[in-house]
C-alpha cells in the first residue's frame, strides 16, 4: 500500500476538496460481492464516529474558522458541541455574555439525516444553490478530529489575502500552538505502512505562503517524500494589471508569482489552475448551465477533473503513485504541469476543444508529456479519441492512458447539466495532466509584471524592496526558459499537442 496524504487549504479549495471526497465516498461498497475500483486504504484511514468504526480521509483541512460552517471537530453539527465553561471560573465579578448565534444544519444535511435505512439516496433530492452557504453544507465525509485546522478569523478592517510574511508568520505561530508537524501530520503519517506522500489542493492568495512554509518544513523532514500541489491562483489578471492598478491587486498577483516560484522547489509537480472567471468560453461548456460566480459550481468541474485525473493513484491493481506521475507532468526541466478535460464527454464534442485550467493562451503549444484518463466512454467516444491520439507524436512513456468507469456524481452534485432530468447517476468524462509550452507563457505573464513593479520602484508598495522584485522576475524568467525546445513537433492543427481552448 502507498498511502497519501492530503493537505486543503483555503475556502475554494475546501469547495473543491468537498466534491473530491463526496467522489471517494461514491466508491465505497457494503456487500461482500461488490469489488470496489479503488483502494480506499491509500486515501482513507479507520477512525471511530460514535463509537462505530467508519473511514475517514488521510487529510489536513485549513480555513478560517468562520468558514466552516456547521462543521466541528467531531463532524457534528454546531447545536451538538460543548460550550466552554472556562470563562465562568476566570472571573467572579459581573459579566455580561455575548454568544454567537450557531450555525444551522444545511438543507442538505437534514435530509440526509431523515432518510430511513429503506429510503433510497435519490429521494434525498439534489442540492440547491440557495440551500449551500458553505463548503461543509454538502460534506458528505467523516473527519478524524486531528482533520480539522481551524485558524482564527481575521479582523474586519484587517486583510492577510495576498501578503507573504503574515501567511509565513501565521504558519509558524499556528504551529508552535497547535503542534502542526510534529503531531497532527507526524501522527497521519506514522499510520501508513508507505507513506508515499501529500496531494495538495491550495488557494494561493490566501494560503499561498502558509502552505509554502509548510512544504518547506515537510522537505526538511520528509525528503525523500512527494509532494503534488494544485495551486489555485487569485482572481487578478496579469494583463489587465498595470503600476497603478490598486495596491491589494497587485499583492494578489505578486503573492502568485511568489507562490509558483516556491511550488518549483518544493513540489514535485504543481499544477496552476486558473481562477473561474478566466475560464474561456468555448465549446467544453456546450453540455453546461453553470453560473461561474458560484464556488458551488465551478469547483465541481474542477474537482471532477483533478479527481479523475489522479484517479490511477488510488485504483485497484495500479502501480500509479505520485513520483511516477510527476515525472510525466515534468516533461522539461520545470516542475510546472497543466490539467485538461471534458465534462460531460458528448459525441459532438473533439478532444481538442477540452478547457485547459493552466493557461489563458488560446495560441497552439508543444506538448512534452501527456497522462489521459477517460471514463464511462462509449464505443463512439472511444473511436473519436483514438483517432484524435493517432494524430500525437506524444508516444510511451511520454503518453499513458487509463480507462475507467463514469464519473460518479452523487446527490451532493450541483444540477449543471443540460439534461438534468432524470439526475444523471454519472457521467462520461475525459481529463489530462500534462506539460507544455504554454506555462511558459502563464510564467512569463507574472514575469513582465514583476518586471514592470521593479521598473517604476513599486516594491515598497507591496512589502518587498526593488531588489527582490528584480530577483523574483529574474527567477521566473528562468523558469521560462526551461519550456523552450524540449517537445516533439505537432502533426496537424488538431493534434493533442496543441491547446486551441
Amino acid at each position: 500500500m502507498r498511502e497519501i496524504i492530503h493537505i486543503q487549504a483555503g475556502t475554494f479549495a475546501n469547495y473543491v476538496g468537498t466534491h473530491f471526497w463526496n467522489t471517494q465516498e461514491s466508491y465505497f461498497t457494503y456487500y461482500e460481492d461488490e469489488d470496489p475500483i479503488v483502494r480506499h486504504d491509500i486515501s482513507f484511514r479507520e477512525g471511530l464516529i460514535h463509537n462505530e468504526p467508519t473511514l475517514c480521509p488521510r487529510l489536513l483541512l485549513f480555513d478560517r474558522k468562520v468558514n466552516f460552517g456547521s462543521l466541528a471537530k467531531t463532524n457534528r453539527l454546531a447545536d451538538e458541541n460543548g460550550e466552554d465553561e472556562e470563562g465562568s471560573i476566570l472571573w467572579d465579578g459581573n459579566t455580561v455574555e455575548y454568544k454567537q448565534e450557531p450555525v444551522s444544519k444545511s438543507e442538505y444535511h437534514t435530509h440526509l439525516e431523515e432518510m430511513s435505512e429503506d429510503t433510497t439516496e435519490d429521494a434525498v433530492g439534489e442540492t440547491t444553490d440557495a440551500s449551500i452557504r458553505y463548503w461543509s453544507d454538502f460534506n458528505r465525509v467523516f473527519f478524524s478530529p486531528r482533520t480539522v485546522q481551524m485558524l482564527p478569523d481575521v479582523a474586519d478592517w484587517e486583510t492577510t489575502t495576498g501578503d507573504w510574511s503574515v501567511g509565513q508568520e501565521t504558519f509558524r505561530r499556528f504551529d508552535e500552538e497547535n503542534g502542526l508537524m510534529e503531531e497532527s501530520l507526524r501522527l497521519f503519517i506514522e499510520e501508513c505502512d508507505n507513506f508515499q506522500g501529500l496531494q495538495v489542493i491550495q488557494d494561493t492568495s490566501t494560503f499561498g505562503s502558509f502552505i509554502g512554509s509548510m512544504l518547506s518544513s515537510f522537505r526538511d523532514e520528509y525528503p525523500k517524500n512527494q509532494a503534488l500541489t494544485f495551486a489555485l491562483l487569485s482572481s487578478t489578471h496579469t494583463g489587465h494589471i498595470d503600476v497603478n492598478s490598486n495596491p491589494s491587486v497587485i499583492n494578489e498577483a505578486v503573492n502568485d508569482a511568489l507562490c509558483l516560484r516556491a511550488l518549483n522547489e518544493l513540489s514535485d509537480a504543481t499544477i496552476p489552475i486558473y481562477h473561474p472567471s478566466h475560464w474561456p468560453q468555448g465549446a467544453w461548456a456546450d453540455n453546461l448551465k453553470f453560473d461561474r460566480e458560484k464556488p458551488y459550481h465551478t469547483s465541481a468541474i474542477l474537482s471532477a477533473h483533478i479527481e479523475s485525473a489522479t484517479l490511477p493513484l488510488r485504483l485497484k491493481g495500479s502501480s500509479h503513485d505520485i513520483s511516477a506521475l510527476s515525472n510525466r507532468i515534468n516533461g522539461s526541466s520545470v516542475r510546472f504541469g497543466q490539467l485538461s478535460g471534458t465534462l460531460p464527454v458528448s459525441s459532438a464534442q473533439t478532444f481538442k476543444n477540452r478547457l485547459n485550467f493552466s493557461t489563458l493562451s488560446s495560441h497552439k503549444q508543444t506538448e512534452f508529456s501527456r497522462e489521459d484518463v477517460i471514463r464511462g466512454f462509449s464505443t463512439e467516444n472511444t473511436k473519436v479519441y483514438d483517432d484524435w491520439c493517432n494524430l500525437s507524436p506524444l508516444r510511451a512513456p511520454f503518453y499513458a492512458c487509463t480507462t475507467t468507469p463514469s464519473y460518479p456524481l452523487p446527490t451532493s452534485f450541483p444540477p449543471i447539466f443540460e439534461s438534468q432530468y432524470p439526475r444523471p447517476l454519472s457521467k462520461p468524462v475525459f481529463s489530462s495532466l500534462g506539460a507544455g509550452t504554454a506555462s511558459s507563457g502563464m510564467l512569463s505573464d507574472y514575469a513582465k509584471l514583476i518586471g514592470r513593479l521593479s521598473t517604476k520602484k513599486k516594491g515598497i508598495v507591496i512589502g518587498l524592496e526593488d531588489d527582490e522584485l528584480r530577483e523574483l522576475a529574474n527567477e521566473l524568467w528562468v523558469l521560462c526558459d526551461g519550456y523552450l525546445g524540449d517537445g516533439p513537433d505537432e502533426k496537424e492543427e488538431d493534434a493533442p499537442g496543441e491547446d486551441e481552448t
